[in-house]
């Protein structure tokens, strides 16, 4: 179903106004071999990396938060 111009910048506000975007470039063929790692695990690309990030911040002793304007995920780690 085609989305309306409409809604698609109310999608987009939304998203300016709730989460942070982060880019960043990996070596000719990086993105292959991220795809193929996430299809093994059963996720997409972005779940992928997300869930290491998550392990990385874990270990170092921070959470990421799991939905946009969750300000409560220090106070859940304590």
């Amino acid at each position: 179903m085609a989305v309306s111009k409409k809604q698609q910048a109310c999608v987009d506000r939304y998203k300016a106004s709730h989460y942070d975007l982060i880019r960043f470039n990996v070596a000719k063929g990086g993105k292959d071999i991220i795809k193929t790692a996430a299809q093994k695990h059963g996720k997409s690309p972005t779940v992928y990396i997300i869930d290491l990030i998550r392990e990385g911040l874990a270990r170092d002793g921070l959470i990421l938060p799991d939905r946009a304007n969750d300000t409560n995920a220090d106070a859940d780690a304590e």
